[in-house]
């Protein structure tokens, strides 16, 4: 395993040949910081919101009017604070939006853009987010790819959109990974299962990066972004320098040890205007947000 002193090394060697190549390569987004946000210094929690979106236009739509699909907030703790937590956010997931009122958690992006998506996170579980990082759903077959594709154990056998995929050990390549993280109506538990996953596909790909020290070779990461750039962006806090150092907690934690959970809810449900929702657990999400606050998810994913 690549510790932290590793990383170091190959920031220091590597940073001034990749970093400016790294500005062009990935687009930004500017997400200005609420009033009593301070920047986490390095012995400081983190938290960082993936979004996705199916746009299935051109990249970078979802930025300006359509809703995103996957939902992750990832807490990554100060080192040796126990182990990186990632926690899904269901799309249909019916909350309060800030100055929207009720509505899917999902049109967050179509009403006011990242922005407002990170604002209803941040209702939502009582924190601060620290930095976002936005993907084209087609990023995930140029990132798969690039990375000569992903081997992950499947829990179900299905097929959709022209793809079989078995049960127990696969790999997925560019296409099959689009495929495994859309697909919901081939479920009885359609987007819960999707969410499922989109866990599972994510656990795999972050192994196979780590693993084949991607994030610690400038010329593998530059390679990478090269391929995935036009499908990522990135909020202006998170420079190659900051992924690098956030990576590193990732890999001194231990990939084994990250734990994937998902947003409390109380089943689903229909809004007054007919859509199909899923509700909260607002009692769940009481003890969530206090998990949230002490910096201590033990006793709550114990009781979830």
């Amino acid at each position: 395993m690549i510790g932290l002193a590793g990383v170091a090394v190959a920031v220091g060697v590597g940073a001034t040949l990749v970093v400016g190549e790294f500005a062009g390569e990935v687009g930004h987004i500017a997400i200005p910081p609420d009033d009593s946000a301070t920047a986490p210094d390095d012995e400081e929690a983190v938290d960082v919101l993936v979004m996705g979106s199916d746009s299935r236009e051109q990249p970078g739509d979802f930025l300006h009017g359509s809703r995103s699909d996957v939902m992750m907030l990832a807490h990554i703790p100060p080192p040796d604070h126990g182990p990186v937590r990632v926690m899904s956010i269901y799309r249909d997931l019916w909350v309060e939006l800030p100055g929207r009122g009720a509505h899917k958690i999902n049109a967050a992006t179509a009403f006011g853009g990242p922005e407002l998506a990170v604002r209803a996170v941040e209702d939502l579980v009582d924190t601060h987010i620290d930095h976002t990082v936005l993907l084209d759903f087609a990023g995930f077959r140029e990132i798969t790819d690039a990375i000569g594709g992903v081997d992950l154990d499947n829990p179900r056998e299905f097929d959709a959109r022209g793809h079989h995929f078995d049960d127990g050990p696969i790999h997925v390549d560019g296409e099959d990974a689009l495929t495994f993280v859309r697909e919901r109506y081939e479920f009885d538990g359609g987007d819960f299962t999707r969410v499922d996953n989109q866990q599972l596909f994510l656990r795999a790909l972050l192994d196979e990066v780590f693993s084949r020290e991607i994030v610690t070779n400038p010329v593998r990461l530059s390679a990478l972004l090269r391929d995935a750039g036009q499908y990522l962006w990135l909020d202006d806090g998170l420079t190659l320098p900051r992924m690098v150092s956030l990576a590193s907690r990732v890999v001194d934690t231990g990939l084994g040890d990250v734990e994937y959970f998902a947003v409390p809810v109380a089943g689903v449900g229909t809004s007054d205007d007919g859509q199909s929702i899923v509700l909260p657990d607002v009692a769940g999400l009481g003890e969530l947000r206090a998990a949230f606050d002490r910096e201590d998810f033990e006793d709550y994913l114990a009781g979830h």
